[in-house]
């Protein structure tokens, strides 16, 4: 069925558009759950963690490069409706890929996308006591993610200059966007699927030394969110690689909308874990949970210390379950 172009954009515009209110409320709503926790440390036992870390500044450019495409979108919006009154005139704008909106927003999710990907692999470096060798594979997965998506826009940049065809810029970019997808979909798989692994593992120490009930939950919960995040950013990234062989149609909707479901992915899983721990901002660190156990004999790691305590503890050999920097708040797991 044909529908033309400026029906075509109304409705991704409409829908990017209720999307991306979804995602602002998100993110404002981090930004004031950290900053209450910030201010709740004060006065502590331990120091605060620093206001701005790393993981928020990431999480602040890929807000921007969201936001831009969404402002992107309003000017197609006016410049194709409004300036040249829609019609052919502006079907024609709109369906051209040598306009520079095209570049411009594959370039938006492009970094969008990696931006997200270096986070998923941050909560497996953390979660992993912060050794490399866990995050090695997909840090050079995301090296060649961010090679391929940057030949795609150099594909795209050439193709612009020369005024070809949309199905011509479909054809001769497919094998760049189609590899950036699927070390995007290998990341998230593999990070989540090792982040599940070591939760799993860590729960059933819990049960064994009969402190399910203190810490299983939360383990559970955690866990849950992690499987949510993994799979919206899989299936977007399914559904790009689908419309794009399959569907002209399609793939003008996802490309519009990617960005946003991906940025929604990201910051759901940070405000969610903030917000657990925003209902207690007043614990002291001397009120932390501890308990005890033995190693068993057949030389297994086995859970001998779980504390809940407020910044870094100085305890040995151990696997941290933090929350990625958004929190001041760490579990530790001691092993031997």
């Amino acid at each position: 069925m044909y529908l033309p172009g400026t029906t075509i954009f109304v409705t991704q515009t409409f829908v990017e558009s209720s999307l991306y209110g979804i995602y602002l409320v998100i993110f404002m709503t981090l930004l004031y759950l950290r900053g209450r926790n910030c201010r709740h440390s004060r006065g502590r036992v331990s120091a605060p963690k620093p206001a701005v870390s790393w993981v928020l500044l990431a999480l602040i450019a890929q807000n921007l490069t969201i936001t831009a495409h969404w402002i992107l979108t309003m000017w197609v919006g006016y410049h194709t409706l409004i300036v040249l009154g829609g019609g052919q005139a502006g079907e024609d704008y709109y369906s051209n890929p040598s306009a520079p909106p095209l570049f411009a927003q594959l370039s938006m999710y492009t970094v969008g996308s990696i931006i997200a990907d270096l986070l998923v692999i941050h909560r497996l470096y953390v979660i992993y006591s912060r050794r490399w060798i866990y995050a090695a594979f997909p840090a050079a997965l995301l090296l060649g993610q961010l090679v391929s998506g940057t030949g795609s826009l150099v594909v795209l940049g050439v193709l612009h200059k020369e005024g070809v065809s949309l199905l011509e810029v479909d054809t001769r970019s497919r094998a760049w966007v189609t590899t950036s997808l699927v070390f995007s979909i290998v990341i998230s798989v593999y990070s989540s699927g090792m982040i599940a692994w070591k939760i799993l593992r860590m729960h059933r120490v819990l049960a064994a030394t009969n402190t399910i009930t203190t810490g299983g939950t939360s383990l559970m919960s955690f866990l849950a969110i992690i499987v949510e995040s993994a799979g919206i950013q899989t299936a977007t990234a399914l559904a790009f690689i689908f419309t794009f062989i399959f569907s002209d149609l399609g793939q003008v909707m996802i490309l519009e909308i990617a960005p946003v479901i991906v940025g929604i992915s990201t910051v759901l899983i940070h405000v969610r874990v903030t917000l657990g721990w925003a209902h207690e901002p007043d614990r002291e660190l001397h009120n932390s949970q501890s308990f005890n156990s033995t190693s068993g004999r057949d030389g297994s790691a086995t859970l001998t210390r779980i504390s809940f305590a407020a910044g870094r503890s100085s305890m040995g050999n151990r696997t941290q379950l933090s929350t990625f920097g958004i929190h001041d708040e760490e579990m530790a797991l001691e092993e031997h």
